[in-house]
């Protein structure tokens, strides 16, 4: 876990907030340091990409945080060997 506070302040964009309506000093945002072997992902490009712009949109407005459902569009990386 990452310790300095001021981290998440330096990391900051404002597209952040619509995931963290409270801001950088939100005293529950924690960062962690990871070193991964694995790997997964979902795919937001093509139309899941607008469905994602839309809900997030919305989200910001209603000052709450998007409900993202699991796309078609899944997969695993294998980090190191």
């Amino acid at each position: 876990m990452v310790e300095d506070r001021a981290m998440p302040c330096e990391l900051w964009k404002p597209s952040f907030k619509i995931l963290f309506p409270d801001g950088a000093e939100d005293p529950n945002i924690v960062l962690l340091h990871i070193t991964g072997e694995h790997a997964e992902y979902w795919d937001n490009s093509g139309a899941n990409q607008f469905r994602y712009l839309y809900q997030s949109l919305n989200a910001l407005a209603a000052g709450s945080t998007p409900d993202i459902k699991e796309g078609n569009q899944h997969g695993n990386v294998t980090l190191i060997d």
